[in-house]
């Protein structure tokens, strides 16, 4: 199964190829969605900081009991 996943790989090539066409297609685009995804990586983790904070504590819970 592996085997399988490693065949559909892109590979350095292919990525840079796929990287053209993104910016042919997104060119001006790009910095705005940079910026966006600059922006939810923050909250994104601070989410997972809060989740993984509340499950601690919930097992904090279950341990006493």
């Amino acid at each position: 199964m592996s085997s399988l996943f490693a065949f559909f790989t892109p590979g350095p090539f292919e990525l840079v190829i796929i990287g053209i066409v993104a910016v042919l297609l997104f060119g001006s685009q790009l910095p705005k969605v940079a910026r966006s995804v600059g922006q939810a990586i923050p909250s994104f983790k601070k989410g997972f900081k809060e989740v993984e904070d509340e499950v601690k504590e919930i097992g904090s819970e279950i341990q006493k009991d």
